[in-house]
């Protein structure tokens, strides 16, 4: 199959935060985030607020809450689903690796996909970012894609721009990350203490490191 003109579709997870309007106005298939809370399973797919779950973490301190990953066959589905409605090209363009297994079981979902349709072109992109920055990239790998660019630019690109994209990030407590063993308890009572929170930020290679502590007010 020669890779000119072809449909390209482009799917992407639930945490890079593509508005619904550009979701729809450019074909782009989302993975839905799934999680748990006290027991019972929710997907990131529309129907759940999830303001009414932040306020229920703000009043219920013990409120059990784990987050998961996708499964190969949701995956799987997705991208069949978009060759088989008439893709030439199913381009994943994902979370980083380095915050989550989503990606590496997309990867596995791909080469399942390759297998069944190997006349087409089936590849995933790491962004080695997360939320709206990866959001960013997402958009406009669909907007190259709706103009007729071929997959071979589509990567180009996603390749170059991403060392051009950052992220930055505060928190608003240390609660979470002690509740979720990310940091040791001593480390969140001192700095409950003495109001420090840090500032985060994404490497080149898509690990999550520590800026600068600040005082909250």
């Amino acid at each position: 199959m020669s890779l000119q003109n072809c449909k390209i579709v482009i799917v992407t997870d639930s945490i890079a935060q593509v508005p619904s309007d550009l979701v729809k106005e450019l074909g782009i298939r989302v993975s839905p985030l799934v999680f748990t809370v006290e027991g019972e399973t929710y997907t990131d797919n529309g129907d759940f607020d999830p303001q009414v779950l932040y306020r229920r973490m703000r009043v219920e301190k013990e409120l059990k809450i784990t987050t998961g990953f996708p499964s190969i066959d949701q995956f799987r589905n997705i991208f069949s689903r978009a060759l088989s409605e008439g893709a030439d090209c199913v381009l994943y363009v994902g979370l980083s690796s380095r915050l989550s297994s989503t990606f590496g079981v997309a990867e596995v979902a791909m080469q399942m996909v390759r297998e069944e349709f190997p006349d087409r072109q089936a590849e995933c992109f790491d962004t080695r970012l997360a939320t709206i920055a990866q959001g960013f990239l997402v958009i406009k790998a669909a907007r190259m894609a709706a103009r007729g660019a071929q997959l071979s630019e589509i990567l180009a690109w996603l390749r170059q721009e991403r060392r051009n994209i950052g992220l930055v990030a505060s928190l608003e407590t240390l609660e979470y990350l002690a509740r979720s063993g990310r940091i040791n308890n001593a480390s969140y009572k001192m700095g409950s203490m003495i109001n420090i929170l840090p500032v985060l930020t994404l490497t080149e290679d898509g690990k999550v490191v520590k800026v600068v502590l600040v005082c909250s007010p």
